[in-house]
């Protein structure tokens, strides 16, 4: 996917505000084109029959309450199309189920918009990726008393989740974030405790303690 052409991208949010910013954000873009949207996931397979995307953008809020008619395996078989998941919550459940249920990445509502553009050129080159977003928090701890504790995670432990729900090691945190690797060890730590979980493996299953 190297050139520009062929690059579509279709939109499939309730919101048409919301599908005409983005709409508007890529009309300029050299080698991005909008083709078009619903408001719908009931329209999955219109939009990709009529406007063959390469990239299908998703409303994480909706797609997760029909994930069980419309999964994400299908839709991307029946087009051939990458997915973008796009959404509002700020619980990491949300980042989990669009990389595990095979989506390219998710973007939470709070980044910019221009986010949307290196999310959709790192989904046409196959890359993974995500974007959580200033207002990206998390989940829960548990206090000594057994009570259930909202915590919120630090820029730089919101950076370490990211890499690990992109299943990278602690060595490859360390050197994409120039930080020694009891650094990272540190940070991990204090991930897994603020999202409720011991291990990578439950932290990848999305296995959170949540409140």
């Amino acid at each position: 996917m190297s050139d520009a052409i062929g690059r579509r991208i279709a939109i499939i949010h309730a919101s048409p505000l919301v599908r005409k910013a983005m709409g508007d954000l890529l009309r300029p873009h050299a080698t991005l084109h909008f083709t078009g949207g619903a408001s719908r996931l009931g329209e999955v397979e219109t939009v990709v029959r009529e406007h063959r995307p390469d990239v299908l953008l998703l409303e994480y809020e909706q797609w997760r309450a029909q994930s069980w008619k419309y999964p994400l395996t299908w839709i991307n078989d029946a087009g051939r199309v990458r997915i973008v998941m796009y959404g509002r919550s700020s619980d990491a459940q949300a980042a989990v189920d669009s990389i595990r249920c095979g989506a390219a990445g998710f973007v939470h509502d709070s980044c910019p918009l221009e986010h949307l553009v290196s999310a959709f050129l790192d989904a046409l080159d196959g890359r993974s990726f995500l974007h959580l977003g200033e207002n990206f928090t998390s989940l829960s701890s548990v206090t000594d008393e057994g009570r259930p504790l909202k915590a919120s995670l630090t820029q730089r432990e919101k950076q370490i989740l990211e890499l690990l729900l992109l299943r990278r090691s602690n060595e490859e945190i360390a050197d994409q974030l120039s930080l020694t690797r009891q650094t990272v060890k540190n940070y991990v730590s204090r991930v897994f405790r603020k999202m409720g979980v011991s291990s990578r493996k439950e932290l990848l299953r999305g296995e959170f303690k949540a409140a």
